[in-house]
């Protein structure tokens, strides 16, 4: 796991860096074609951006309690040693997922998320908080070991640290249902739904949304 480096400014580091994760079987190279690295230049936003690359092993368990070992190791701990003020944490689709489910795995690493289209879970995992009558009645296992996506729901489940949410989806998303579960657990999250599905030109005008709207802003 290792991170393609896109700075705002080559002479000086920013205040502010927002590391980017993948989804399933994504590299850096599809957010640069599509658009992401020119949107924040175009802008001139006082933005460092870090996308991530994970490696075979890494994409082949995905979800484990080792992946969000590596994110901390190889991407967060580092931005940390680097001296910046905010450290935003974001992804897409499985990377979303990831990334709240990092706050649970390293609480209060990073201060703030930006969630785009995230993966909400698999179909067993959302019939069984449904089946315990909601969010708020569901019991999570009490394990060291949990996947990122019980991480993810845990952490849902508690409201802590999670003030400063980005979080947009599309409106004909696959996953749109547990997407707006999602979106009904986030407290004081700033949420953008458009037009569009689980694809990379929805992705491209809710990054362009994320930009041009005034959270990035305020944390820079």
């Amino acid at each position: 796991m290792h991170a393609r480096y896109y700075p705002a400014d080559f002479d000086v580091q920013a205040r502010t860096v927002l590391i980017m994760l993948p989804g399933a079987m994504q590299q850096p190279r599809n957010f640069i074609d599509a658009g992401f690295v020119r949107a924040v230049k175009s802008r001139g936003a006082p933005l460092d951006l870090h996308l991530a690359s994970f490696d075979i092993e890494t994409i082949a368990d995905v979800t484990s309690t080792m992946t969000l070992q590596q994110i901390d190791i190889t991407l967060i701990q580092p931005a940390i040693r680097a001296g910046y003020a905010r450290i935003w944490l974001g992804g897409i689709s499985m990377g979303a997922l990831m990334a709240l489910a990092y706050t649970d795995y390293r609480p209060g690493q990073v201060q703030a998320l930006c969630l785009v289209s995230p993966y909400p879970g698999n179909r067993l995992l959302l019939r069984e908080i449904a089946t315990a009558g909601g969010l708020d009645e569901w019991r999570a296992k009490n394990d060291p070991d949990l996947d990122a996506e019980q991480r993810m729901w845990r952490r849902l489940q508690t409201r802590v640290g999670l003030d400063n949410i980005h979080l947009g989806y599309g409106s004909d998303d696959r996953f749109f249902d547990g997407l707006q579960q999602l979106a009904l657990a986030l407290p004081n999250a700033a949420v953008d739904v458009i037009a569009g599905g689980h694809d990379w030109p929805t992705w491209e005008k809710l990054w362009c949304n994320f930009l041009d709207g005034t959270s990035v802003m305020e944390l820079t």
